[in-house]
């Protein structure tokens, strides 16, 4: 009698638990650079001896075409945004240029994976982009020596990655193990070099009540660089400093929000997991449309008499109440989640 006891409590279906999550990333980035680069030049003649002058901020390059030792053209490094300017003076090609640049990137992403996990089992969920990478070799001697060879060279990772380990109460809280980790690009694959990216990793192991729902995260960035390179003095100069100077600003920003709603699947006849998925069929239905929910549940919806669809919409079928969510009472803090389940056939029984 005591084995057969002991193997009715061991062998009991373990709750399910429904984790909804839904996260939220804004990312923004502003960049603005404005420079200007002057210069000035009198040649040496046959009776004058002149001078020249410049300033540079990284906009040009200046070179000397005479090779008389002074530089006499400038070649500009252009860039994104606008590059112009004045390239032919009297005696000197290098009078005036002009960069102007400002960049804005802003992102948006939502993921609201749903997933069911036994009680005290792990449930795991990756959406990744994945970017490939290559390898440059070199080859040996001989004929076409010092050519390159380009292979693949695997994949670079990012995305979302969500673990979750449930463990129930007997007094319908859970302790949810959280692990998240949201990775992104900022740039693209340039050949061999994998592209930059951020990643961010949040872990936690918390106590929620059954159905509520709780933030993990809130994660707020707010980054500015400002640089400004002049010259002395002139810089400084209200307004006109503005033709002495190169001035960047760099700005990032990101905000983070992971929410988290766990739901406690105990009816004995699956009776809540089937309103769950009624529902959701119906949120799908709206998305993608009935016709594709149908070649996965053929019998989903129904037709009238003429063998048109009736819409779903706002139609809700009653399989399930929810029992309170929350803390039990009293006399049911601390019991096996054995005796729960006991006590709860025999109520059942009662009625």
């Amino acid at each position: 009698m005591e084995l057969e006891s002991l193997i009715t409590q061991l062998d009991q279906r373990q709750d399910q638990v429904l984790i909804e999550t839904a996260l939220i990333e804004l990312t923004g980035q502003d960049f603005l650079d404005i420079g200007v680069e002057l210069g000035f030049a009198d040649v040496p003649g046959v009776e004058e001896t002149g001078g020249f002058g410049v300033t540079g901020f990284g906009l040009s390059s200046l070179v000397d075409s005479d090779n008389d030792g002074i530089v006499d053209l400038r070649v500009p490094n252009v860039g994104q945004g606008i590059t112009a300017g004045i390239l032919d003076g009297d005696n000197f090609s290098l009078p005036l240029l002009i960069a102007l640049v400002e960049e804005k990137r802003d992102s948006n992403v939502l993921n609201v994976p749903s997933v069911l996990v036994n009680n005290n089992s792990v449930a795991r969920v990756r959406t990744l982009d994945e970017q490939p990478t290559t390898q440059i070799t070199a080859t040996g001697g001989g004929v076409g020596a010092g050519q390159t060879q380009e292979n693949f060279a695997g994949y670079e990772e990012a995305g979302i990655t969500m673990e979750f380990s449930p463990s129930i109460s007997a007094s319908l809280y859970l302790r949810l193990d959280v692990y998240l980790e949201v990775s992104t690009f900022i740039g693209a694959v340039q050949g061999a070099i994998p592209p930059p990216r951020v990643t961010r990793t949040i872990e936690t192991q918390i106590n929620v009540p059954d159905g509520s729902t709780m933030v993990i995260g809130g994660i707020v960035i707010d980054n500015l660089s400002e640089t400004r390179t002049q010259v002395p003095w002139l810089g400084d100069i209200p307004v006109l400093g503005r033709l002495f100077s190169r001035e960047t600003a760099d700005r990032d920003r990101t905000v983070l929000y992971f929410f988290v709603t766990p739901h406690i699947l105990q009816d004995s006849e699956f009776a809540d997991l089937a309103e769950i998925s009624f529902r959701k069929k119906l949120e799908a239905a709206k998305e993608i449309g009935l016709d594709r929910i149908r070649k996965i549940d053929p019998g989903f919806g129904v037709e009238d008499e003429s063998g048109s669809s009736i819409s779903l919409e706002g139609f809700d079928l009653p399989l399930y109440t929810a029992p309170e969510r929350g803390e039990t009472d009293g006399s049911g803090v601390g019991i096996t989640p054995y005796e729960a389940s006991r006590r709860l056939q025999e109520d059942a029984d009662n009625d």
